[in-house]
């Protein structure tokens, strides 16, 4: 992957790859065993380059091959719940507690909830596996937020399954 994307940044900034080699490969080499990381680091935080003579636009062709190569790739988390409550507070309570659960949701990792069937929820977060933890944590964050909810007015919560990507975890 590393020799990919130093081979494209030589044809496109037409330097040969022996320089490129030079200026990015070796030091990177010298820093760390496994560059792979270095790059990987380098999608979140550009001074990781530091010390590297590099020029600017060769820096920038080499954080958008970067991007396109190793870009965050996409994990969907969900869990699928019961929630019923068959007091006065009924539809109302249900209501409330899965907007109290989308409450725990941040700009960047929102929490979306969804009826499948009556009494049958899914509880969904669209994330990258850079923050899947993070993800995780804050579903279970979510729907302990519902299930407090739902039980201080009477109804019930019971979970069922959770899902990483395709991959169903119990």
């Amino acid at each position: 992957m590393i020799d990919g994307i130093l081979k494209l940044l030589s044809i496109k900034t037409n330097k040969s790859l022996l320089l490129i080699y030079k200026i990015i490969a070796w030091p990177l080499y010298k820093r760390s065993n496994n560059p792979f990381i270095l790059f990987d680091l380098i999608l979140n935080d550009e001074s990781k380059l530091n010390g590297i003579k590099i020029t600017d636009d060769m820096l920038e062709e080499l954080i958008k091959i970067i991007n396109i190569r190793m870009g965050q790739k996409p994990l969907k988390i969900k869990r699928f719940f019961k929630l019923t409550c068959f007091n006065f507070y009924g539809i109302d309570a249900i209501k409330e507690s899965l907007l109290n659960g989308e409450k725990k949701g941040t700009q960047n990792i929102p929490v979306k909830f969804r009826i499948i069937t009556s009494p049958l929820y899914e509880c969904y977060i669209n994330t990258t596996i850079n923050y899947q933890d993070q993800g995780i944590k804050i579903m279970n964050e979510a729907l302990l937020e519902v299930e407090n909810t739902i039980k201080m007015k009477g109804g019930n919560f019971i979970c069922k399954s959770k899902f990483i990507g395709e991959k169903e975890i119990n």
